[in-house]
């Protein structure tokens, strides 16, 4: 067959390389753009930012990082194009999520609306590993740049700021923001949700359905699943019906995920018997879907309802054994625990994290300094040592086995200081009578800026109690003062 003169010549028309690699990329067709690739390669071609930039594209829509990197690498002097190209690339498919933020701090660019946009999907998925400074840092170049009210850029702020556990500064962007679309409803909506600001999420739910009435933005299937987890922990029964009416009469697509959130809903307010209809309805179920049905029945007590659908589910996953077990856990039925825990390892499912968080602080055997040491051992070897639910419970554990310097080891082990880690390591150590100590954590868990809540305060001034330390209990009843009045 006769190649077309386009594609023999010397030197390759870049352009059409480029259209053709584009093409590829748009289609999924790999094999045929990494022949357009192999052939430049066969001619000695370095390929130009534009042409490398589609290359780039291609390996990147096809999950292929590395072979992406590679092809950047060979850029001789990189164009804000071809930046551009590979920081997609990494904030979609880097194992790293700071990968970009770190490439980017060697380039020397100057970033356009779609770099920002790119680095701050990659701090986003970093969530609270990277500080909110970081986001803060991004927010002043959009700003200096000229792209502070870019639909985008505004978008990746909030998720950044949010991720981050900074819901005041994400608030702060959406209300600035001149043009908003669902995604930005949805980024302060879920980041309320999140957070556990409920009020705050309904609040604003209520000023985007009247945004909806005048004929703008309306809620979709994102929305209304934020909203009725919040509903349901406030247990706000009138609010979750409005927003089920709303999703059932605007037309939003009912995914699987609506439905469990509204079948969830429904059961965590008591509503058993319509939630149990609206879960029979459902035209799909998922573990998520009875472990929402079996979690509202043991709530209220209904442990053999919740034992009888867990015996029939033809759904698996770990989160409906999880459902069973702290149910179990709750109704004071710990006996039956282990039984459970030896049928579901027997099924081929192991234990999470959540089910080490369960199970720790209340199963007899785990109380045991043995049972917290084998406890410690799997969690180790499952990489689950650093969940932050498992951290607390291991330190309870420890403590009340009569091991504080394990305790202590599992607290300066752990990356992630939460205010629950360092309430319970404290916690743990007052109850053994370390006043000392637990005056030392406590002033190093305010030096590390993060507050204390009522838990913490009551174990501290309880050590000082014990320990007749009256002057150390006064220096600390102020700033108690002044965060429990915070904390209303």
């Amino acid at each position: 067959m006769k190649l077309p003169p386009w594609l023999t010549a010397v030197p390759p028309d870049p352009r059409l390389y480029g259209h053709l690699v584009q093409l590829c990329a748009d289609s999924g067709h790999l094999a045929a753009g990494r022949q357009l690739h192999a052939r430049l390669v066969t001619l000695s071609v370095t390929p130009s930012n534009f042409l490398a930039s589609k290359l780039i594209s291609l390996y990147s829509r096809a999950g292929r990082l590395r072979d992406a990197r590679r092809v950047f690498d060979a850029i001789p002097q990189p164009s804000l194009f071809a930046w551009n190209a590979i920081l997609i690339a990494l904030s979609l498919h880097s194992p790293d999520p700071s990968a970009g933020i770190r490439l980017f701090a060697t380039s020397g660019i100057s970033p356009d609306e779609v770099t920002l946009s790119a680095l701050l999907k990659s701090l986003a998925a970093s969530g609270p590993a990277l500080s909110p400074l970081v986001a803060g840092e991004l927010h002043a170049v959009a700003l200096l740049r000229g792209f502070g009210a870019d639909l985008f850029v505004s978008n990746g702020l909030i998720t950044a700021y949010a991720n981050a556990g900074d819901t005041r500064s994400a608030r702060a962007v959406f209300d600035e923001m001149p043009r908003r679309d669902v995604v930005s409803w949805n980024s302060v909506i879920s980041a309320y949700a999140r957070a556990g600001l409920y009020r705050e999420c309904l609040l604003l739910f209520q000023e985007l359905a009247r945004v909806h009435a005048g004929g703008g933005v309306g809620p979709n299937s994102i929305t209304v699943t934020s909203v009725l987890h919040a509903c349901a922990q406030l247990k706000a029964v009138d609010f979750g019906v409005s927003v089920h009416r709303l999703a059932a009469d605007s037309g939003i697509d009912m995914d699987v995920a609506v439905w469990n959130s509204i079948v969830g809903f429904y059961a965590k307010c008591g509503c058993l018997q319509y939630a149990r209809e609206l879960f029979e309805r459902m035209p799909k179920k998922d573990s998520v879907s009875y472990s929402a049905m079996i979690t509202g029945y043991m709530n209220y007590g209904h442990v053999n309802k919740g034992m009888e659908l867990f015996r029939r589910a033809d759904a698996q996953g770990i989160s409906i054994w999880n459902a069973v077990i702290a149910g179990l856990v709750q109704n004071g039925r710990q006996s039956d625990v282990l039984g459970l825990l030896h049928e579901m390892i027997s099924s081929s499912i192991l234990p999470n994290s959540a089910t080490l968080s369960i199970i720790l602080p209340s199963v007899p055997l785990f109380s045991a300094l043995t049972g917290a040491k084998q406890a410690h051992g799997y969690a180790i070897r499952n990489n689950y040592d650093q969940s932050i639910n498992v951290v607390s419970a291991l330190i309870d554990a420890y403590s009340k086995a009569g091991f504080l310097d394990g305790a202590r080891k599992v607290f300066e082990l752990t990356g992630d200081r939460s205010k629950v880690v360092w309430t319970s390591i404290i916690s743990a150590v007052a109850a053994h009578g370390e006043a000392v100590d637990a005056l030392r954590l406590f002033n190093e868990m305010i030096n590390s800026g993060t507050r204390p809540d009522t838990i913490a305060f009551t174990a501290v001034l309880t050590a000082c109690a014990h320990a007749g330390k009256v002057s150390d209990a006064r220096n600390i009843l102020t700033p108690c003062r002044l965060c429990l009045v915070s904390l209303r």
